[in-house]
């Protein structure tokens, strides 16, 4: 889920004249030696018993380096540097016990772990970015929620709006989109409006005007895995995120190395 806040209160600079509305993106750090995820991470990879096997995750073709950059939803706010303070008191959704954090955290760490055993180097970030932060790929990961009529479900997937790299940030939501619905089985989210300026125009991608954001030619894009207010988008999103992991993985991959899935 992304959260509004007034551009009015995040100052880069005074000089910045800013738009009225930044999507947050909070995200997770990399693992440390114990950050207390460790026995999540081993629940969360544990599909149900009566789900096929998660895709496997090719390895990347020999001879070049692939720099993958993984953000989870909402975790470790109160870190934002001071262009983001106003951010740093959200939580991301929630929604009779079910949080987004408890998507994003694990199937991050999981979806890295599957791209470093195929040979990349993945980054998990936290919710702040290292300045100008530049790789080959980067995917911020979230859950929605419907907290008005939940009827809403499915996943969404949207570029950057500020990129310099269209054509490669295009391709990067186009194989995320095919891995996405084909490994998962969820339907997408295809309301009008569904894909929102928000998104869109997400602060990790807004190099214009916050430092802590991806470097203007990094292809970027922003997923909602699902809806933490429908029972049967919960029953993938936490219940089978080995599964959704490997999607993302798989996903990845198809960008970097189309060869490999020919």
């Amino acid at each position: 889920m992304q959260l509004l806040a007034p551009l009015s209160r995040l100052r880069h600079t005074a000089a910045l004249t800013l738009p009225l509305l930044v999507l947050l993106a909070l995200q997770v750090p990399a693992a440390t030696a114990d950050d207390g995820w460790g026995s999540q991470l081993a629940l969360a990879t544990t599909s149900v018993s009566d789900v096929a096997p998660a895709p496997e995750i090719p390895p990347l073709p020999a001879g070049r380096t692939y720099h993958v950059g993984l953000q989870a939803g909402h975790w470790r706010t109160a870190e934002l540097p001071a262009e983001l303070a106003v951010l740093r008191d959200a939580a991301g959704g929630d929604f009779d016990g079910y949080r987004e954090v408890d998507v994003s955290v694990p199937v991050a760490h999981r979806a890295a772990e599957l791209l470093r055993q195929a040979g990349a180097i993945v980054d998990v970030l936290p919710a702040t970015l290292p300045p100008a932060y530049k790789a080959d790929v980067f995917v911020s990961l979230h859950a929605d929620q419907d907290l008005h009529q939940q009827t809403w479900r499915g996943y969404k997937i949207a570029g950057s709006a500020y990129t310099a790299a269209r054509d490669q940030t295009d391709q990067l939501v186009d194989d995320l989109d095919w891995e996405y619905a084909a490994d998962t089985g969820l339907p997408i989210d295809a309301r009008p409006g569904g894909i929102t300026e928000d998104m869109l125009r997400y602060y990790g991608f807004n190099y214009r005007h916050f430092l802590h954001a991806i470097s203007a030619t990094t292809p970027a894009a922003i997923m909602e895995l699902g809806f933490v207010t429908d029972a049967a988008d919960r029953e993938v999103i936490f219940g089978q995120q080995e599964r959704v992991a490997a999607a993302i993985a798989r996903g990845i991959e198809r960008y970097l190395a189309p060869e490999a899935f020919a």
